[in-house]
């Protein structure tokens, strides 16, 4: 049974990335996009993550990287996941969220400023 929930969650977890990331998982292939899923799980687990937002940790890696934590421009990763008060995995994902679109939308910013002369 374990390993049956083991398979169905991997291949859900490719599915919904499938979905979200198309093109980027077409380019990577069938063998690379399993070995993405199956890193990530690994990863989400690690800090404590259930099954429900593996696929929100999965996305966040594409967006940011295999393991953006451990970037310093993603400092604000790093600090929500290693939090000891955001004990929910529910909770730290909200709060990774909402401080990824933070951090996009300071980059959109950044864009969109005039270069000085």
């Amino acid at each position: 049974m374990r390993a049956m929930r083991e398979v169905t969650t991997l291949h859900a977890l490719e599915g919904g990335l499938q979905k979200l990331f198309s093109e980027q998982c077409e380019a990577l292939g069938p063998r690379v996009l399993q070995e993405i899923a199956e890193d990530s799980i690994v990863k989400a687990c690690a800090f404590g993550f259930e099954p429900a937002h593996y696929l929100g940790f999965a996305a966040l890696q594409m967006v940011f990287g295999q393991s953006f934590w451990e970037q310093e421009e993603h400092a604000w990763a790093k600090s929500i996941l290693e939090d000891p008060f955001l004990w929910t995995s529910a909770h730290r994902m909200q709060e990774l969220r909402q401080a990824s679109v933070k951090y996009l939308a300071s980059l959109a910013e950044q864009e969109e400023q005039p270069a000085e002369v």
